[in-house]
């Protein structure tokens, strides 16, 4: 997220911000706030969809807190275009083959497990295997 400056004296949630202050929000600390997802750390992605299956409205909660672009006037201009080229990216992938680890080389995709990231400026997966079978 890119910084951004206080406009006046603000009191959030106990803290005093001056005006003029640089503050740069946590995105990671949103994306896995309890108080908001209830279990942060498991794919649900039918968590933004209603009882009906339709996608929630953009002011959910849940919705309004999903900040991969940024938020406001500086939200990343691609947001739209990079959602469904991945949503179709990702969907022709899953349609046609099947992702699996090879037998006796599952490890973890928890980020919360250090042994199998590189922590350095960015977190970042170790060299892992995977098999693609083409699905008949």
């Amino acid at each position: 997220m890119l910084p951004h400056k206080c406009k006046e004296d603000v009191d959030f949630e106990g803290y005093d911000i001056a005006m003029n202050s640089t503050v740069i929000g946590n995105s990671w600390y949103i994306h896995h706030n309890k108080k908001i997802w209830g279990d942060p750390w498991k794919f649900r992605p039918e968590r933004f969809l209603d009882e009906d299956g339709n996608v929630l409205p953009s002011e959910h909660i849940l919705r309004k807190n999903l900040i991969p672009f940024g938020n406001g006037l500086r939200q990343c201009p691609g947001e739209s275009f990079a959602k469904t080229r991945y949503f179709l990216y990702v969907s022709n992938l899953l349609q046609r083959w099947c992702f699996e680890f090879p037998e006796g080389k599952h490890i973890s995709c928890d980020p919360r497990l250090s042994e199998n990231f590189d922590i350095s400026v960015v977190i970042r997966p170790k060299p892992f295997y995977c098999h693609a079978k083409k699905r008949i």
